[in-house]
């Protein structure tokens, strides 16, 4: 079996063509593969760093939404409490008007009670000024008693009380 003898002529001229191939290689070859992989290592570099950046933006943004979520959260809650307020103000000036337009109709209700029990007195002096002519006319022209007179005048005062 002649596979598994080494030859050392064989040997060395293996050693000598590979040193050979290795040389002509490391000055045609071996600068382009290094500076394919110094650019690869330097791409893979800026991709990390702008992934990087990127969640660092990412961040920032969803720190800035969380900030201006809270913002209008915020404002919300103020405009609620202002247009409470602003009802509430609202609501005791409608009151306060209702209650001023109310008093100003009873004052108004009562002057004119007022008026209209004056009317009545007055109507009831006049109608008792007709009532004692016609009596005292009556009375003229029956020429009654004393007496009499009383009678009549106090059946006619006990009509008037009733």
């Amino acid at each position: 079996m002649d596979l598994f003898k080494v030859d050392p002529g064989l040997f060395i001229l293996t050693i000598i063509t590979f040193l050979a191939v290795l040389v002509v290689l490391r000055l045609t070859a071996w600068k382009p593969i290094i500076a394919g992989i110094d650019a690869r290592a330097d791409k893979i570099r800026d991709d990390l760093a702008a992934a990087e950046k990127a969640k660092e933006e990412a961040k920032q943004s969803l720190e800035d939404y969380k900030k201006k979520l809270e913002e209008g959260r915020h404002e919300a809650r103020i405009i609620i409490e202002q247009a409470r307020t602003e009802a509430n103000h609202l609501r005791e000036q409608m009151l306060s008007e209702t209650t001023a337009q109310l008093e100003d109709h009873r004052k108004k209700a009562l002057i004119e009670i007022e008026k209209a029990k004056a009317d009545a007195v007055i109507a009831v002096r006049n109608e008792l000024a007709d009532v004692s002519t016609m009596i005292a006319g009556k009375i003229l022209e029956r020429e009654l008693s004393p007496d009499k007179n009383r009678t009549l005048i106090d059946g006619f005062v006990n009509k008037l009380k009733n």
